[in-house]
């Protein structure tokens, strides 16, 4: 899911009860805030991106039969940090594993087995976020402990240390509850020794 670096704000506004009587935000008396924001969203984005909760997808299409059962050398995006996921989508738009290798910073070797497409889900190296209008590939929670982040920080120059304190500590909540990795991808077992033959 999308969140712009606004939507962020917005939600910061909210929690430190900056809203108009009609329940809008008011972006001269916010101003100062807004100006504040993408700087501090970018040292967000930093830390967050340290466990992972920034992510990008990149797609490599084979429709070369001769790549078949061959290691095919293919560049990495040139914003990547770490690769989460890979996985290969067949003709019937069924998800299996597929082997891969990486070497060095810029190539990535894939072993096809068929025609179709591999889908990597990687940690990107964040692009620095200058204006509030930016898009974040993030997850809701992570967004929501954007929010949250920023909010303490707003509360923080509003001299609001008891506000300011539980938005630390909500945020430090959702930051522990998105580092919660996910299970790993189903692995097929293969029976190289016929073990499971023997009765």
């Amino acid at each position: 899911m999308s969140y712009t670096a606004q939507e962020i704000h917005n939600m910061a506004i909210t929690l430190i009860d900056e809203l108009s009587d009609s329940g809008t935000i008011d972006i001269n008396a916010t101003k100062e805030y807004g100006n504040r924001a993408p700087m501090l969203l970018d040292m967000w984005q930093h830390e967050i991106a340290k466990s992972g909760d920034l992510y990008n997808i990149e797609e490599y299409e084979n429709t070369d039969d001769e790549a078949i059962y061959k290691w095919t050398k293919l560049v990495v995006p040139s914003n990547l940090k770490l690769i989460k996921d890979i996985i290969f989508i067949d003709d019937d738009s069924q998800i299996s594993t597929i082997d891969y290798k990486r070497f060095g910073n810029n190539d990535i070797y894939f072993y096809f087995t068929k025609l179709g497409t591999v889908r990597m889900l990687y940690v990107p190296i964040p692009t620095k976020i200058t204006s509030l209008s930016q898009t974040l590939e993030i997850d809701e929670v992570t967004a929501i402990s954007g929010s949250y982040y920023l909010a303490e920080q707003y509360a923080m120059s509003d001299q609001n240390t008891e506000l300011a304190g539980l938005c630390k500590n909500k945020y430090q909540e959702l930051k522990a509850e998105s580092m919660i990795k996910e299970a790993m991808t189903p692995q097929q077992i293969v029976d190289i020794y016929g073990i499971s033959e023997i009765r």
